[in-house]
């Protein structure tokens, strides 16, 4: 129950604190409440049993990051900013760009969800022994031949690492 509490309470404030960051014309003002957004995401962080990102969060991000942004500010003596748009024009942006967005979204769910052409949707073929110790060799010895170094095999996705390895097999291992 307290945990809920807790939950809802740095949520909430790093929502209502980032909004601010968002809505405020005073540039150091922005700075501290984004110090506010980054404390309560460590608080949510320890929620979440991660205490070393919490204290990594307060003391680099919090702590230096937010100095140095701070330091730029007021060296540069940032008086404000003068808009852009009128506040008329800045509204009737919003309302265009909010729209099209309902629209995109209303398309894409009543859309026909799928027909010629579509995408399927991908389904892993990896189980019990599908990635042997051969498979294994085969992607790193094609890997190799291509230049790619060992580190950024790991990187890739699981998907892009089947379609290597199918192509290493069904290419390369046939002619010999």
């Amino acid at each position: 129950m307290i945990e809920a509490v807790l939950f809802s309470v740095f949520s909430l404030g790093a929502v209502g604190f980032a909004l601010n960051v968002v809505f405020r014309r005073n540039p150091v003002h922005c700075a501290l409440h984004l110090v506010g957004v980054l404390l309560s995401l460590s608080g949510l962080f320890v929620l979440l049993n991660a205490q070393f990102i919490a204290a990594i969060q307060i003391l680099v991000y919090a702590g230096a990051i937010m100095v140095l942004f701070l330091f730029v500010v007021m060296l540069l003596n940032v008086r404000g900013e003068t808009p852009l748009l009128t506040p008329g024009a800045a509204k009737g942006f919003g309302f265009l760009f909010a729209l099209l967005g309902f629209v995109e979204l209303l398309w894409i769910v009543l859309g026909s969800g799928g027909g010629e052409g579509c995408r399927k949707p991908y389904v892993s073929r990896v189980g019990p022994g599908w990635f042997s110790y051969d498979r294994q060799r085969y992607a790193g010895v094609f890997a190799q031949h291509l230049g790619i170094r060992p580190w950024e095999i790991g990187l890739l996705e699981i998907e892009d690492l089947e379609a290597l390895i199918d192509f290493v097999e069904e290419h390369i291992l046939k002619d010999g």
